[in-house]
């Protein structure tokens, strides 16, 4: 309790009350099934195939540096001038003007080809991140997807191991109760029960700790 009191910013002083039990969580008996693009569609590979697609267009971009521009341009303009603010009485002049710009690139001393270079060796390596992250998530998912599987078992294990410590515990008390054994039997079998327990609340906290990083690589709940 005081752990939690300090995790909580508390005092020890402070008065809590703990509600709900492990009981109370939702625990799937059977390992998510996820589609096999799923690795694509997580958040860190969507952002690299973005950042994917804006280097390609950059190259596109750069590449244009070879070739001549036309570039049309316009302008209008209404002007005057006074000292008074009479508005209707001004004189207003009125100007436009249009035109083309040509350009022709003749010589740029290799500074198009060497943009376009760097651009492509820019795309080369986002899609070499792509592929090594792409790698990287399909592990994590898989290792993540195993141990909640393996929690799976181990929850349920957890629980008939508890079963079976619960009723050794009434057992002792029976005997207990009847003259047929020692407070050092009741003893051991309330330590074996509470180890039982500790056991199984374990096996809940690892399952739902591996249950919440597969929601996060993925970015969403899993039912």
């Amino acid at each position: 309790m005081n752990f939690l009191k300090s995790l909580l910013n508390l005092s020890t002083e402070d008065s809590i009350e703990v509600v709900g039990d492990f009981q109370s969580f939702i625990i799937n008996k059977q390992t998510p099934r996820l589609d096999n693009n799923i690795v694509d569609n997580t958040f860190t590979l969507k952002k690299l195939s973005l950042q994917k697609q804006i280097a390609d267009k950059n190259i596109m971009l750069q590449r244009w540096g070879h070739f001549p521009s036309l570039v049309a341009f316009g302008n209008y303009q209404i002007q005057t001038q006074a000292e008074d603010y009479n508005f209707n009485a001004y004189r207003w002049v009125k100007s436009a003007a249009i035109g083309l710009s040509l350009s022709v690139p003749i010589f740029s001393g290799f500074a198009v080809k060497s943009r376009v270079e760097q651009a492509e060796i820019q795309s080369k390596q986002l899609e070499e991140t792509i592929n090594n992250a792409r790698k990287q998530l399909d592990i994590v998912i898989n290792n993540t997807k195993n141990r909640i599987s393996t929690g799976i078992e181990k929850i349920e294990a957890q629980k008939l191991n508890k079963e079976k410590a619960r009723k050794s515990y009434q057992i002792a008390e029976v005997r207990f109760k009847e003259g047929m054994s020692t407070q050092l039997e009741i003893s051991n079998a309330n330590l074996n029960l509470l180890s039982a327990e500790v056991g199984y609340a374990q096996a809940v906290y690892e399952y739902l700790v591996a249950k919440a990083e597969l929601e996060f690589y993925l970015n969403q709940s899993i039912k």
